[in-house]
């Protein structure tokens, strides 16, 4: 401290507004949202009156000085502000606190002054009109703003001068949120006596002239207007000042009951709220309020966006050789470009490549998403987290998540609609975004290097060297870099003409694209981006090179292998990500430029828009390491799993219920994706209604998924245990599709408000742009609801029982087990109750109030009924989802309703997903025309064959065969029956063969009975009629099943192959790698890509035309006999259709290839001859059913193109007919331990028969 001071105090602590902990996060919220409101509506005050040159009056030239003293004002407070809420102690140093104090007086002394001036302003604007341009010329107008700010300076500087002769030696506890002059004043133990004399004057100069000042010409102006004898001239004039009068009202009526009131204890608490206003929330309102009580300025807005709206500024010399900024129009009415919006190129022009990289695009946008809100969800609520590396790891994760999000979701609506429109103002904003967070990046690894450079080459020094303030004003540098060079950027794009060609070759929009579409001087934008690529590529780059640099002499000084190893680790993964950002933008701006290099850089290009966010958090993730530390000293948590209470503890009725709850999902299954498809399919149904309802279908889907397959599992099980980890997974899953069916519910009741009140304007109100960005704001919200209740719930210490009272993970019954406070839990169950399920239910209800109101006006009864009949379905989804609901929530909170809310809460987690489809087709008109269509003539039959039906040919048309054909299928197939049911039999009765090799083997036994049932019973049929018909439907159909189950037995048999490879060269680890849990997983990946297999095959094969022959070359419906007689072939997607048939092959033969590969290895190396064979012979069935399955595939699909039909049908016999009778043989034939369980089962029954 200087001598000066001779304070005993070298830092203060802030009490800050308030000190109950659980109102903390919330008002973190509230004020953030204050502050970036501030900062956008000042910014863009000041920037619209910059770029608008009728806007270049003294008024506006006062108001642009306002809004930047509003601007800097809340900037001292309020970021410091929100730091004390996330600490635990709010410290301040003594010198920051001075300069708060100092730059607080600053600009609150020269807000005053300017308000007087602005009143002034009005003053001689309706008092003296015609001699306004001359009383306020700009010489006048620029002495007036360096009186305001001399006025702050000299005020601001006695005031802090004196305050630093101040002796603080008593408590240091500053009772106030910021360092202001009354609070500091009560902590002096020196006399106080000039400071208050001080006080004393400067208010009255500083706030009492000002408040004269502003009176007195108000007196005028009133005085004035009631001159003026019109009512619309008096109107028109007070008009003017309304928006003045209002700041003044607001601004010195909360200064004055913060300095004003009584001298207390309590006036300073109460001061502390009001003091709020004309520090945070009046930088706030100014901007609000002048832009919508100004008519000027609303319709500079409206104007803005509609023409492109900018202008173009130059330096001028005037009198005296000053220079001022001109501001001049280059083109009619501020608009200097011809160009109202570009065409974005995008990565590719091929039709064919659109729905894959839609695809691609869309799952890596999802990881980026979930990766990196993960990340920063992760590290806010780990504790042992919260260091610098991991503060700026935070930070660079929502960097990534803001900088995929301003070019991936532009670029995914861009795959999918024929013509990838952007308006001039959406592709200014996607520049400045993009730039904030490119630049924000690139500083954001430097940062992060330079504190990897202090931890290794200073590890003593590192707390003291990156403290949290250090940390802070890091990130806050960042943060300034970005938004500088973003706006310098912008602006000066906003200079550019663009009268050529207005196709962008890219796929967002970048610099280099758009200055390539200039037809003006662009020597400007290249010198700025040159100045600026110095700065913000080259510096970073050089400052983490540097870094590295220190880095690896320190590590190389480091004498243990082990030590270097563990120095260089906590570096390897920034050095990742900084080779691939700055790898890929040097390959993109630092090439030659030239139309080829561009069209290369698009390539490059994604790697740093797209690739990298979704990379960084994948780079830096550790997730065995993550999870150890949440689940120790994280989470607090002494509970690792939990056991689910289930529906019912009655052991009588789990096979019932299983039973029930698996045809209930498959209906939901099989109904809501066949809801996906026949809109996607159907033209007609491309509307917004069904694009909503498509929507629905997918959240019911995804919902459903969360929670029955789980539910099935616990019903066959003993012990119904869930991993903690799998727990809060389900709980997030669940509350995102939960949240999101109550807000797309809500946008479907709007949808039909619109098309029955507004009906002549539906298609413009309801465009597909509105509908995308409702579907977006429905997960968005389901996302961030979702987000909240799971990260408060990840805080929570469980170690009551560890028993959940239902048959899920939801938020009640895992709040009953907690034993800390759920306070701030319920607190947020509350108010997102109100956001996401009130909001809704309210939306819906106001809807269909004005929906019956304009149908009771309809005057005929047909009229109104068909109005209703649109709404009646949605209706009916409504009252049963938000009834079952309502009921399992609004209950009274007790054991009795926990177990009542059960059933009810069967009904909107399970069964409202299956009857939404079946509501939706049943009464409605659209859909049933659209299935009766696919029904009867397949869709897709062309005008030329009407016919609904196709011929089989059968094995053979010889009629001597067909009874001798029909003797042997048919025995094959009791055989099959018999086989597959008395394996899967076996295995469920006999314990010894509960393991994870028949586990798998019951599963193979299933699948092959239903490959063999989808094949042979309409074969048989087909042997004993004369004509071999089979519908579209029967044949599309059998197709999928026949799809789903060949697909599953190919990975069926790879899982068994991976079972044996972990048996054989892992045995002792055997148990633990082929847990339970790890069997359920991985057939239910079996499944599940069998479905998406299928799904893919039929829905290519359903959209191809048959106008030629009808006549299937084979025995059933299979995929090339298909093709064969299509007359509409799209060969690109054939192509990726038999890539997939390929790659399921080819993944399936490789994987069994490699694990036979490492366990032959293993067998080799065991020395004995019995010990080799007894290995060996655990693999021998498997590797028989392996060769006649793929060895007969490979021939059918795989064999060059030869056109006899009759060796195709022989080799499709074998892996239709033949396998799946031989691998229950094969397997029990061959296999010890099913042969000794038939032996017991079959001595059991003998004994019990005699």
């Amino acid at each position: 401290m200087i001598a000066r001071n001779n304070s005993t105090v070298t830092e203060f602590i802030l009490a800050g507004l308030t000190d109950a902990p659980e109102l903390q996060l919330s008002l973190f919220l509230l004020f953030l949202g204050i502050y970036a409101v501030t900062m956008v509506g000042n910014l863009g005050m000041i920037t619209l009156i910059l770029l608008s040159s009728h806007l270049h009056t003294p008024m506006y030239f006062f108001l642009s000085s306002l809004s930047f003293i509003d601007l800097c004002h809340s900037t001292v407070i309020t970021p410091k502000m929100l730091v004390n809420f996330v600490t635990e102690k709010n410290i301040i140093s003594y010198p920051e606190c001075m300069t708060q104090l100092y730059f607080f007086l600053v600009f609150v002394i020269s807000e005053c002054h300017m308000l007087a001036a602005m009143s002034y302003d009005r003053y001689v604007a309706i008092c003296n009109p015609l001699l306004y341009n001359a009383v306020m010329s700009y010489q006048v107008c620029s002495w007036m703003i360096f009186g305001v700010y001399s006025m702050g300076l000299i005020g601001a500087t006695a005031h802090t001068v004196c305050m630093l002769r101040v002796h603080f030696c008593k408590a240091d506890v500053i009772n106030h949120y910021f360092c202001d002059l009354f609070p500091l004043l009560e902590l002096s133990c020196s006399s106080t006596f000039i400071n208050e004399v001080v006080v004393l004057c400067f208010s009255a100069f500083n706030i009492l002239f000002p408040t004269l000042s502003i009176l007195s010409s108000y007196i005028f102006i009133i005085a004035s207007i009631l001159r003026i004898k019109s009512t619309e001239g008096r109107s028109k004039a007070f008009s003017t000042c309304s928006s003045h009068i209002a700041a003044v009202a607001v601004f010195f009526g909360s200064a004055a009951f913060m300095y004003l009131q009584p001298s207390s204890v309590s006036s300073m608490d109460q001061g502390k709220v009001s003091s709020v206003f004309y520090t945070i929330v009046v930088p706030m309102l100014n901007p609000v309020i002048y832009s919508l009580r100004n008519k000027d300025w609303k319709e500079i807005l409206e104007e803005f966006p509609s023409t492109n709206f900018y202008n173009n500024f130059y330096v001028s010399n005037v009198c005296e050789n000053s220079i001022i900024l001109d501001f001049q129009k280059k083109m009619l009415q501020g608009n200097i470009s011809r160009v109202t919006e570009f065409i974005l190129a995008g990565l590719t022009e091929k039709p064919e490549f659109q729905l894959p990289l839609f695809v691609l695009f869309l799952g890596i946008y999802v990881v980026t998403v979930v990766g990196n809100l993960g990340m920063i969800t992760l590290i806010q609520f780990s504790s042992h987290l919260h260091t610098p590396m991991y503060v700026f790891l935070s930070s660079l994760s929502f960097i990534d998540f803001c900088h995929s999000t301003v070019i991936t979701p532009k670029m995914l609506v861009n795959f999918v609609t024929q013509k990838n429109i952007i308006s001039y103002p959406e592709c200014m904003t996607q520049l400045y975004c993009f730039l904030v967070f490119g630049i924000a990046e690139c500083h954001m690894l430097a940062a992060m290097a330079y504190d990897r450079y202090v931890a290794i080459c200073n590890p003593l020094l590192y707390n003291a060297m990156m403290s949290y303030q250090v940390c802070f004003w890091m990130i806050f540098g960042v943060y300034c870099m970005a938004f500088i060079g973003a706006t310098t950027h912008t602006v000066c794009m906003l200079r550019v003409h663009f009268c050529k060609l207005d196709v962008i070759n890219h796929y967002f929009c970048d610099l280099f694209p758009l200055l390539e579409l200039s037809c003006s001087d662009t020597f400007i934008n290249e010198v700025v981006v040159l100045c600026f690529s110095v700065f913000n590529i080259f510096v970073p780059t050089l400052t983490i090179l540097s870094s590295y640099i220190f880095i690896i002499a320190s590590i190389l000084q480091i004498k243990s292998t082990e030590g270097r190893s563990k120095a260089f680790g906590t570096c390897s993964s920034h050095i990742s990500a900084v080779a691939i950002f700055f790898g890929s933008l040097a390959f993109m701006y630092l090439q030659p430029s030239s139309v080829n290099s561009m069209d290369q850089g698009k390539v490059s290009s994604v790697f740093y828009t797209i690739v990298v966010p979704m990379m960084n958090p994948l780079i830096y993730s550790n997730l065995r390491q993550y999870n150890e530390r949440i689940m120790g000293s994280g989470n607090h948590s002494m509970v690792i799993e939990f056991i689910l209470g289930g529906l019912s503890s009655k052991p009588e009725l789990q096979l019932p219920l299983f039973l029930l709850f698996l045809g209930i999902y498959l209906l939901t299954v099989l109904g809501n994706l066949g809801m996906i498809i026949l809109i996607l399919l159907s033209s007609h149904l491309h509307t917004p209604m069904y694009f909503f309802l498509s929507s629905l279908s997918f959240i019911d889907l995804c919902h459903s998924t969360v929670i029955t397959p789980k539910m099935l599992v616990n019903f066959v099980t003993e012990k119904n245990v869930i991993s903690y980890t799998e727990c809060m997974t389900q709980l997030y899953c669940f509350l995102v599709f939960a949240i999101a069916e109550c807000h797309m519910l809500a946008a479907m009741a709007y949808d039909r408000y619109v098309a029955i009140c507004n009906p002549l304007l539906y298609n413009v109100v309801m465009s597909h742009h509105l509908c995308f960005w409702l579907t977006v704001g429905v997960y968005t919200l389901g996302i961030v609801g979702s987000s909240v209740h799971t990260g408060f719930m990840l805080k929570l210490v469980f170690c009551k029982t560890n028993v959940i009272n239902h048959y899920f993970c939801d938020l009640f019954p895992l709040l009953e087990l907690s034993c800390s406070s759920i306070y701030i839990n319920e607190l947020l169950v509350l108010f997102l109750s109100a956001l996401n399920i009130l909001t809704p239910a309210l939306t819906i209800l106001m809807s269909y109030i004005f929906i019956i109101a304009s149908i009771l006006r309809i005057r005929s009864t047909e009229g109104r009924s068909k109005a209703f009949s649109t709404c009646s379905s949605h209706i009916s989804a409504v009252a049963i989802f938000f009834g079952s609901a309502a009921f399992m929530y609004l209950q009274p909170s007790s054991v009795s309703s926990m177990e009542q809310g059960k059933v009810s809460s069967v009904f909107y987690t399970t069964v409202v997903p299956m009857l939404n489809p079946l509501i939706y087709s049943l009464r409605n008109k659209d859909v049933k025309s659209a299935m009766k269509k696919i029904l009867n003539s397949g869709r897709r039959m062309s005008p030329g064959n009407h016919s609904a039906l196709f011929f089989l040919e059968g094995l053979t048309d010889q009629p001597g065969f067909q009874i001798p054909l029909f003797s042997l299928f048919l025995l094959i197939y009791v055989v099959s029956m018999a086989g597959n049911v008395g394996l899967v039999f076996l295995i469920r009765i006999i314990p010894q063969l509960h393991t994870p090799m028949y586990y798998f083997l019951s599963n193979l036994s299933f699948i092959d009975l239903c490959y063999s049932s989808v094949i042979i019973p309409k074969m048989l049929v087909n042997f004993v009629s004369e004509k071999n018909s089979t519908s579209f439907p029967e044949c599309m159909t059998q197709l999928f099943l026949f799809s789903f189950f060949g697909i599953d037995d190919s990975y069926m048999l790879t899982v068994m192959a991976y079972d044996r490879y972990v048996a054989i060269c892992n045995p002792l680890l055997y148990n633990v790698i082929m847990s339970r849990r790890v069997c359920v997983l991985l057939s239910t990946a079996v499944y599940a890509l069998g479905a998406f297999g299928a799904t893919v095959h039929t829905s290519y094969i359903s959209s191809r035309s048959f106008c030629g022959t009808n006549i299937i070359h084979h025995y059933f419906c299979d995929i090339l006999p298909l093709l064969n007689i299509a007359c509409s072939r799209d060969y690109t997607k054939e192509f990726w259709v038999m890539m997939l048939v390929g790659f399921n092959v080819f993944a399936s033969v490789l994987a069994v290839f490699i694990s036979y590969a490492f366990i032959l290895a293993s067998i080799l190396r065991i020395r004995s001859v019995d010990g080799r064979s007894k290995a060996f012979s655990t693999c021998s069935s498997h590797l028989a059913a392996v060769g006649v399955f793929y060895g007969s595939i490979i021939f059918m699909y795989f064999k060059p193109a030869t056109g006899d039909t009759t060796q195709e049908k022989v080799a499709s016999v074998f892996y239709t007919t033949v396998i799946p009778m031989l691998n229950p043989l094969i397997y029990s034939l061959r296999n010890k331990d099913v042969k000794e369980a038939i032996r017991k089962l079959s001595s059991g029954l003998l004994s019990q028969s005699v």
